[in-house]
């Protein structure tokens, strides 16, 4: 991706993320009763697949220039499969995109990926899109996402605020949500 589609694509997942939040927000809020004892209620609660799918559609919507495939063998490589690609005209993959949601301490879920991408000899565009559910402090956890992982670039970055249910003081508020778009350098 050029660095006019990497905003793009950074701001039409955050566009589709915030939608699927305030969908869960008046879900809940509706049927509060049922699921007053959920500890989440928003897309803290989402597993990966959901997130590439909640995008992949935004993407769709907003008509983004490159084609979107879901679960795209890597080129060279058709034993691994990334969660998505995006396709260039003729349909070659122009760049790669992993997803993860970050929630140990020691960012073990993010390694795996980048190991997967260190070994890959595809020369496009390999990406991370990073969801961080419990928040934290933003620039202090884009510090050690970059020291953790020297060969990875931060493109875009952002905050969302997402919802829970405190159990203990029974009642609802929200945490924020860190979303990261990283590149893997050339």
């Amino acid at each position: 991706m050029n660095s006019i589609d990497e905003t793009r694509f950074f701001d039409d997942a955050c566009q589709a993320l915030a939608t699927e939040e305030k969908e869960l927000h008046r879900l809940f809020e509706q049927n509060h009763n049922l699921y007053c004892h959920q500890s989440i209620h928003g897309i803290g609660c989402l597993y990966e697949t959901t997130l590439v799918y909640l995008i992949w559609k935004q993407l769709m919507r907003n008509n983004f220039p490159l084609e979107v495939s879901w679960e795209h063998p890597y080129p060279g490589n058709h034993t691994l499969h990334a969660d998505m690609a995006l396709l260039a005209e003729g349909r070659s993959v122009d760049s790669l995109i992993e997803y993860k949601l970050w929630t140990s301490e020691d960012a073990r879920e993010i390694r795996g990926d980048v190991e997967k991408y260190r070994k890959c000899s595809f020369p496009g565009g390999k990406y991370l899109l990073v969801l961080e559910p419990c928040g934290g402090d933003l620039d202090a956890n884009t510090e050690y996402l970059l020291e953790s992982f020297p060969d990875v670039l931060l493109v875009k970055r952002a905050t969302m605020h997402s919802g829970v249910h405190d159990i203990a003081k029974q009642t609802d508020c929200t945490k924020p949500i860190h979303i990261y778009l990283l590149r893997m350098k050339s």
